[in-house]
This record gives structure tokens, C-alpha cells and sequence, in this order.
């Protein structure tokens, strides 16, 4: 799970807490499917930031090229749910790992599944 803030910080394995507002990573699950969370609270003391958050997925793979998967997000505001989105991807550089952020425009391996706007 990657999630880009509007100030341009991702959040993933190798950096789990965000040091614009705190949010974090939980865990990165590599041994199965999950499930991963990326969560920001203000009434832990993080600053939210207002904008665009970009919420990607990257299935790691040592097992080939080809394979597919379904990648599912679950959004929740305020406990309340706020919606679920769905991709199917295959595994198309196996081993690769990220970060590159899709905000550069650098190519990424990475498949973006939705970009939520915090207003």
C-alpha cells in the first residue's frame, strides 16, 4: 500500500510514518493478502493535510510476471464508511519494490486504485 499526501510524502514499507502529519503504515503484509492500513487521525494529533491523497497498491512478486490480483480499498471517515474501490492488476515487474513517486511523472510500478480529495 502506497499512499501519496497532497505534500507529496508517500507513505510505505520503508517509510511507515509520515513526518507531515503523522499518519502511518501499519504493516506490510508480505506474506499474504493483507490487509494493510494507512490512517490519519486528527484526534490522535495528526495534521491533516487538505488535498489530494493518491492511494496506490504494488503487488511484490518473486513468482513471475502474469499473475493477477484483486486489490481492494476500504475507506472510512470518522469510523463512518465512506466507500470501497476494487483493481485488478498483474505483476508486471516481478521483485521490483518503489518508492517512485507518480507525482514526478518518473515511470512507477505502482497501480493507482483512487485518489481521494480531503476538503
Amino acid at each position: 500500500l502506497y499512499t501519496t499526501e497532497p505534500g507529496g510524502f508517500t507513505c510505505w514499507y520503508a517509510d511507515k510514518v509520515s513526518p507531515n502529519t503523522g499518519a502511518q503504515l501499519d504493516v506490510d503484509d508480505v506474506t499474504g493478502y493483507g490487509p494493510e492500513h494507512y490512517y490519519i487521525s486528527a484526534a490522535e494529533g495528526h495534521t491533516l493535510e487538505y488535498g489530494m491523497y493518491e492511494v496506490d497498491v504494488h503487488y511484490y512478486s518473486d513468482h513471475g510476471t502474469g499473475l493477477t490480483v484483486v486489490a481492494e480499498i476500504l475507506v472510512y471517515k470518522n469510523d463512518v464508511y465512506y466507500g470501497e474501490w476494487s483493481h485488478i492488476m498483474s505483476v508486471s515487474y516481478p521483485g521490483h519494490a518503489g518508492p517512485i513517486n507518480r507525482r514526478t511523472g518518473k515511470a512507477s510500478w505502482w497501480d493507482n486504485v483512487v485518489d481521494i480529495e480531503l476538503n
